[in-house]
């Protein structure tokens, strides 16, 4: 196999692996898979944060993901972090081992780069921990609409 930066041209094939291997992100036409391709293109293009991985069986692409660079504070220190998202693999090549090869790449690609913490977030946490990645405390995310929120907000200052 071979892992390289995703090229502009193979983005939009990427789209239809993600699409396939998170339905959930509801990629169906192909107006959304272009608009979405078309997303992923700009920032491959002009996000100097964000990139795109793709993994090749035979000039195939059969998988990919996507880097963020960021950092975080530790004892207060800004230190740099790799990201890793949208793990897909095709899903022809299922239990191939394209995930764990594209995550012992993620994982060579920041080492290399002389940054030492990764993170994640796994929507398998038994497949991420075979990869070192352990738990930690409880994540709650919550949403609020705007319409939910009060429009007189300014007469209660005094409560906040």
């Amino acid at each position: 196999m071979e892992i390289k930066k995703l090229p502009i041209e193979d983005i939009s094939e990427f789209i239809s692996i993600v699409s396939r291997s998170y339905p959930g992100m509801k990629l169906v036409s192909e107006d959304d898979l272009q608009k979405t391709a078309e997303r992923f293109i700009d920032i491959q293009e002009n996000d100097p944060t964000t990139s795109l991985y793709g993994t090749y069986r035979s000039g195939k692409l059969v998988g990919g993901m996507q880097f963020h660079d960021f950092e975080m504070m530790l004892h207060g220190q800004r230190v740099p972090v790799g990201g890793i998202g949208m793990v897909a693999v095709d899903l022809l090549h299922k239990k191939e081992g394209v995930a764990k090869s594209l995550l012992e790449y993620f994982h060579k690609h920041y080492h290399e780069q002389g940054t030492y913490f990764t993170a994640l977030y796994p929507f398998r946490p038994d497949f991420y921990k075979q990869m070192g990645y352990g738990y930690r405390t409880k994540m709650s995310r919550y949403r609020v609409r705007p319409a939910h929120c009060r429009k007189d907000l300014q007469k209660h200052t005094s409560l906040i």
